[in-house]
């Protein structure tokens, strides 16, 4: 095995970590549709390399561009017909990750998350 397929799949490691940690992401926070992009740009890229004959190696330019088009994945959301399109890719990818979730308890936990933000912003906001 030559250096460059070893370095390959320490990549290929290492993209399968952070799609694990996006998925993760996901399934845990609030909605935030370019995150939930992100997210499936790095399943697509993880579910490419394994399942087709390209080297590995490629990851180490594709990786950084899934990230660089995270930030450019807000305009996205501004155009009409791509916007709807995008959001109900999210939605059902959203509802596929969060199986088994409870979307009760996850609400109650959003509510107190956004309630403890806004009490901290205005308790900064005083002590100013």
């Amino acid at each position: 095995m030559e250096i460059i397929q070893i370095i390959g799949y320490i990549l290929y490691g290492i993209l399968l970590f952070i799609t694990v940690g996006w998925i993760y992401g996901v399934r845990v926070k609030p909605i935030i549709y370019p995150t939930i992009l992100t997210s499936i740009y790095f399943l697509i890229t993880l579910l490419i390399f394994s399942f087709s004959d390209t080297n590995k190696i490629h990851l180490i330019w594709v990786v950084p561009i899934i990230f660089i088009s995270g930030f450019f994945n807000v305009r996205l959301l501004f155009i009409p017909i791509i916007s709807v399109t995008l959001k109900i890719i999210c939605d059902v990818y959203t509802e596929i990750i969060r199986i088994g979730i409870d979307k009760d308890k996850m609400y109650q936990t959003q509510i107190k998350n956004t309630r403890e933000l806004v009490e901290d912003w205005a308790e900064r906001q005083k002590n100013k």
